[in-house]
């Protein structure tokens, strides 16, 4: 039965805020931003891919949420940790401002990412749970749809603001000027998402007398076991690609930020298009089936990445962008969603903490791996003999694809193919007793 008790409502309204204002701060420290942040301080293509995949290896953090569980006062730990993690992200606005020799400005840039990025996954499968508790399973879907969409919509405003305002000052020989404005937005985003967290109610009943989770029970359980291994290989296809996006589009394609930008919001319309009827479809088939479409989705967008070369910039990666953003509108819902449906509710935190952990670390350990070849061949990419040029993005959009094939023969095997014997089965029974 649904919750409509007054302190529910209030907390789910709250919640789809700090979702909103949450996503601001992302927008901020991930992407186009953080790159004129990195090619400000004078950071390699090649290590700027790196540090874009801390924002992996900090997912890989969510373990401690399993070995060291928030069990007395989740609301306040969570409060006082999160704003943490965002002042230290306004910081990171603040680096290029000092006239710090270069290894001292990297170093306070990494000292400032890494950290946040750490504290907000620790934080972040508990905070999830906190706040969903408010959120019966019955509409569990319809309410992420919402809140994803309302934070779409926020982000593109909040995107193209910070796009034109980046514009308009580098072209002015201001660019300190935006990273200063940046670093206080953040600040009084932060103290807006305190006040939102603020407004969530924490159930007495919620942490008192909660069985223990061991990294064993999870283990144990081997639907879980099946479901991890899609979000691990997911991962370390995403971020082959997505960790050097950012460059090969200011650096090789030679886009401005504004253009950058609008791709951002175009891509939050094409996810805001797509959200309901992708979880019309989840309702009616099932989370594996979306999921599986939105991986297909993917893939056509690696593909064309793979013909993303500077005279055609602008309509590949565009193109690109579309198939991308059509696919993201139910990875991270699914995640959460067949995670859940596999665990019992004191569970779902540390399991979705104990996925985020295993495909965190390999989504960094792969980028780390790769990085060389992206130095190797370069923004400029490499000239052959008969004017073939390959470029380094490419050569990441067709690793990524290889992966994502191989993982929808995971899914077809695992699941889809056990569905349609199991259906087979059902239907051959019910002729048998007719």
């Amino acid at each position: 039965m649904e919750d409509n008790s007054i302190s529910s409502k209030r907390s789910q309204v709250a919640y789809i805020i700090e979702a909103m204002l949450e996503y601001f701060i992302a927008l901020a420290v991930s992407g186009t931003y953080l790159t004129h942040v990195m090619t400000y301080i004078a950071i390699p293509s090649s290590i700027q891919g790196i540090i874009n995949s801390i924002i992996s290896l900090g997912c890989g953090f969510q373990f401690l949420a399993i070995v060291c569980p928030i069990r007395k006062s989740v609301k306040r730990t969570i409060i006082i940790l999160h704003s943490i993690s965002q002042i230290l992200f306004s910081f990171v606005f603040f680096v290029p401002l000092f006239n710090f020799p270069f290894e001292v400005r990297v170093s306070a840039f990494i000292l400032s990412l890494a950290p946040a990025y750490v504290i907000h996954n620790y934080i972040n499968a508990p905070k999830i749970a906190w706040c969903m508790s408010h959120v019966n399973d019955s509409v569990r879907g319809k309410f992420t749809a919402n809140k994803e969409i309302i934070s779409l919509l926020g982000g593109m405003i909040f995107s193209f603001s910070l796009g034109a305002l980046i514009d308009f000052l580098e072209a002015g020989k201001m660019i300190e000027i935006a990273f200063t404005i940046i670093g206080g937005i953040i600040v009084l985003i932060c103290i807006a998402h305190t006040i939102s967290l603020i407004f969530v109610d924490e159930k007495p009943e919620q942490n008192a007398n909660k069985p223990k989770v061991s990294l064993l029970s999870l283990l144990k359980n081997k639907q879980l076991m099946k479901v991890i291994p899609i979000f691990i290989v997911w991962d370390i296809a995403h971020y082959i690609t997505i960790s050097f996006a950012s460059a090969y589009q200011k650096n090789t394609l030679g886009f401005p930020a504004l253009a950058m930008t609008l791709i951002v919001v175009g891509g939050s319309l094409i996810r805001i298009l797509f959200s309901r009827p992708l979880g019309k479809f989840a309702d009616k088939n099932s989370f594996i089936k979306m999921l599986t479409v939105c991986f297909l989705s993917h893939t056509l967008g690696f593909i064309t990445i793979m013909f993303t070369v500077p005279y055609i910039g602008y309509p590949a990666y565009i193109l690109y962008s579309i198939f991308s953003q059509i696919g993201s509108v139910g990875i991270a819902s699914s995640q959460i969603n067949l995670i859940y449906d596999y665990v019992q509710p004191h569970e779902r935190s540390s399991a979705f903490a104990f996925s985020r952990m295993f495909s965190g670390f390999a989504g960094f350990f792969v980028v780390l791996a790769v990085s060389p070849l992206y130095g190797f061949i370069g923004d400029s990419g490499i000239s052959f003999g008969n004017g073939f040029i390959l470029y380094p993005l490419p050569v990441m959009g067709a690793i990524s694809t290889v992966i994502m094939i191989a993982l929808l023969v995971y899914i077809y095997f695992m699941f889809l193919r056990k569905k349609k014997q199991h259906s087979g089965k059902t239907a051959e029974n019910s002729d048998n007793n007719a």
